[in-house]
């Protein structure tokens, strides 16, 4: 039987190379900014439901909300360290362009919304700062494992099943509940 470390960290494996696959094909299909993009919730939140649901199996069929949404979140930690190490790579060796081309973007924008030379200078001087490589790291995990923690609470709220009351207790196998017929 797997620990429910080994668990959650395949099925975060699991989830992010699904949502890479994805992201990939996205990309290369020229779909980038398009709605498409939001179908990577349902592959997060199907693959975590699997992978509580197959630990639950694996754990005797129960799994109180405190370990259902500890186990989600083990595996929300392993998901957002891949997916981190995937953007750090996608960004500095697959499309390094591709942040300059948003950038020409958001101030063409920042032009047709009628701001001066020097706000629009401003506010790229800024989104330049706050997309550096580092930064974008530091906001893809921490933006992962504050939205997967917000989603767990809910998965683990629909997902858990408790035992029955006094279900590993002595005393509940000494009563005749329920009467026998």
């Amino acid at each position: 039987m797997k620990t429910r470390f080994s668990h959650a960290s395949a099925f975060g494996l699991v989830t992010a190379m699904a949502v890479i696959i994805f992201s990939l094909t996205i990309y290369l299909l020229d779909l980038k900014n398009s709605a498409l993009n939001y179908l990577s919730y349902p592959i997060l939140i199907t693959v975590a439901c699997v992978g509580v649901k197959k630990w639950r199996e694996q754990s005797g069929g129960f799994l109180t909300y405190g370990q259902t949404y500890a186990h989600l979140m083990l595996q929300t930690v392993m998901y957002s360290v891949v997916i981190t190490v995937w953007t750090l790579l996608f960004i500095l060796y697959i499309a390094p362009g591709m942040m300059e081309d948003q950038m020409l973007i958001q101030e063409a924008k920042f032009e047709e919304n009628g701001m001066s030379q020097s706000e629009i200078d401003m506010a790229m001087g800024y989104a330049r700062k706050f997309s550096s490589p580092a930064f974008l790291a530091i906001f893809a995990f921490l933006g992962n494992i504050i939205f997967m923690a917000i989603v767990n609470l809910i998965i683990a709220a629909i997902m858990k099943k408790d035992p029955p009351p006094f279900s590993s207790s002595q005393d509940m196998q000494n009563t005749n509940f329920p009467p026998q017929a």
